[in-house]
């Protein structure tokens, strides 16, 4: 159970740590792809806006296709998107692929929550797995400062990147471990 917690935090954790260390190494990516300082703010915008739009659909095929396909797909899209962004030399590029980044995030941050639901029963441990879920986006909020300043300042920016899509990788691959494979319905239709 809390292995299971942990890895579905990891997805609010992800999100917002993707979007905060960006915003820090914003200038620098800015600088390196010749994007004028009036255009520099799609690279965040990208994510936020693909992410806002596609959380509700997302959370709709979950229920759909089953929680724990869409959210080990959306991490292992998630961490696609992130391994390519450091490659791609261009600016509408970029965007795109940070648009696509939040398409991912959009897949597996509502699937955590449903799985949290469905998992624990009310009582102690239901509040203790949401409590828990819900510190992971200001925690990743806070770490994706320091990693975007820290990683920015003393390497590249696209280390930045080439580190959030091995978390991404870890939580797909966490996923794919402790998320409980459903048990086919037996009562019909």
């Amino acid at each position: 159970s809390i292995a299971l917690v942990i890895t579905l935090t990891g997805a609010a954790f992800l999100n917002t740590m993707s979007n905060q260390a960006v915003v820090i190494i914003l200038p620098t990516i800015g600088r390196d792809l010749d994007i004028p300082a009036a255009r520099q703010q799609w690279i965040v915008s990208a994510y936020s806006l693909t992410f806002g739009c596609f959380l509700l659909l997302w959370g709709r095929i979950a229920d759909v296709c089953g929680k724990r396909k869409v959210f080990i797909w959306g991490s292992a899209w998630v961490c696609l998107t992130t391994l390519v962004c450091p490659f791609i030399p261009s600016e509408i590029g970029f965007d795109v692929f940070r648009g696509l980044q939040g398409l991912g995030a959009a897949a597996n941050v509502p699937t955590a929550i449903g799985i949290l639901g469905v998992t624990f029963p009310p009582g102690k441990a239901k509040n203790y797995a949401f409590a828990t879920y819900s510190s992971g986006a200001p925690l990743g909020s806070v770490i994706g400062n320091i990693l975007g300043g820290v990683v920015g300042q003393y390497a590249s920016w696209r280390w930045v990147l080439w580190i959030l899509a091995i978390l991404a990788a870890m939580v797909t691959v966490a996923g794919h471990f402790v998320i409980h494979v459903p048990k086919p319905r037996t009562e019909p239709m």
